[in-house]
């Protein structure tokens, strides 16, 4: 389908607009919200095009209510642009797609997409282990998609491009660009927090809930999931021991983080279970993302499990420090040079290190982060300026 009559000229000096389909994330983890938020402001700021958005939820594929058939290429050649990400959909693991990955686009589909696509922000996961057929396929996938300038491809920083040298080599690596993570660049709005109203300072934590036997294997010296609670439990203890005037607030992402909170809660002392603790709700969506950030933003510390939850305190400026059990958090501390704020708490013993380093944090004595956000924006307003030029050539 011919896509130019969808296209706005510029008039006056305006920015010329672009009718988008943004493929993503919208329900269920707020941190894929903080990250489309942060990522489309920066736009907003660096692009010379105006993005008019309409969302298309990528969970939808998940649940059978969609798939990536000939109706899905129909409606994206209704748009300017096909906008992927971000998200962490170039997993190296999904055996039943015809890429390897969560977008399961192969070369003779990608053919009949006649619009300029971009693929935003996006990991590129091997934690789930590296399947023979998903390699081969996506390496597939991604020579088609190098081969052609329709396509502008840019990683996130969580280890992505290290992972594409390791599995399809150097060639691949150094021909995408590398983003950071759009919530880095989250602005949430104040929100008053009734889970923050008994103390002065406040300990806020997210816990993982999904992929626990994953994370937490329990052999080969490593902890199980209860082991990982109790130890865990034993650290939140003595820190609110050593800090009278801090309370424990525990966020949610997704509803199976519920699990792991239930479990650490049930190990500490009931009367730090009745006087010091409190549970965030359960909040989906760009609304809900909004105030559970503004609760991280007014945090003392964070203690955070989930990649967005490192991502948007740091972004911040808040104290933040990574809980360790899954490769992308370990890839993402190291590529902010944050590696001494990065535990890794899937060993016994892991609490004296973590109870030693929220300490410092809590003291006022961590300014690690303080020239993170600065080179950050710098990164992301260089990658903005090569899809900028991109766009220029397609639409020019």
């Amino acid at each position: 389908m011919e896509v130019a009559s969808y296209r706005v000229a510029r008039w006056g000096g305006m920015k010329r607009v672009l009718k988008v389909l943004h493929l993503a994330s919208f329900s269920g983890n707020i941190g894929d919200n903080a990250n489309h938020a942060g990522a489309r402001a920066q736009f907003a700021q660096n692009l010379s095009f105006q993005l008019d958005y309409t969302e298309l939820e990528i969970r939808e594929f998940y649940w059978k209510y969609r798939f990536f058939d000939e109706s899905f290429i129909d409606y994206v050649n209704q748009f300017d642009l096909l906008l992927i990400g971000g998200g962490n959909y170039f997993e190296l693991w999904v055996e039943h797609s015809r890429t390897g990955c969560s977008i399961d686009l192969p070369p003779d589909m990608l053919a009949r997409i006649h619009c300029p696509v971009i693929f935003y922000g996006l990991g590129v996961d091997a934690g789930q282990g590296v399947p023979d057929i998903c390699l081969q396929r996506f390496r597939k996938f991604m020579d088609y998609l190098l081969a052609h300038d329709r396509f502008f491809i840019a990683v996130r920083n969580d280890g992505a491009v290290a992972t594409l040298e390791k599995f399809l080599g150097s060639h691949y690596a150094q021909a995408v660009s590398a983003v950071p993570d759009g919530g880095f660049f989250v602005t949430p709005g104040h929100h008053q927090h009734p889970e923050l109203a008994n103390f002065p300072r406040n300990l806020v934590i997210n816990l993982a809930g999904d992929m626990l036997d994953t994370r937490f294997k329990g052999s080969g010296g490593r902890l199980s999931p209860q082991g990982f609670f109790k130890e865990f439990a034993l650290c939140i203890e003595r820190l609110l021991e050593a800090n009278t005037d801090m309370g424990v607030v525990f966020i949610p992402h997704i509803f199976r983080d519920y699990e792991p909170v239930s479990a650490v809660i049930e190990c500490l002392p009931d009367a730090v279970r009745r006087r010091r603790l409190a549970v965030g709700p359960y909040l989906t969506g760009t609304a809900g993302a909004d105030k559970q950030f503004s609760l991280y933003q007014q945090a003392s510390l964070v203690l955070a499990m989930r990649f967005h939850a490192s991502v948007c305190p740091i972004g911040m400026g808040v104290s933040t420090l990574g809980l360790v059990c899954y490769p992308q958090i370990s890839h993402l501390y190291r590529e902010l040079d944050l590696m001494d704020c990065a535990i890794d708490v899937t060993s016994s013993g892991f609490s004296s290190m973590l109870f030693d380093k929220s300490q410092h944090a809590l003291g006022g004595l961590d300014s690690s982060g303080d020239s993170v956000v600065s080179h950050l924006l710098g990164s992301i307003q260089t990658t903005h300026k090569k899809i900028d030029a991109w766009l220029q050539r397609q639409f020019g």
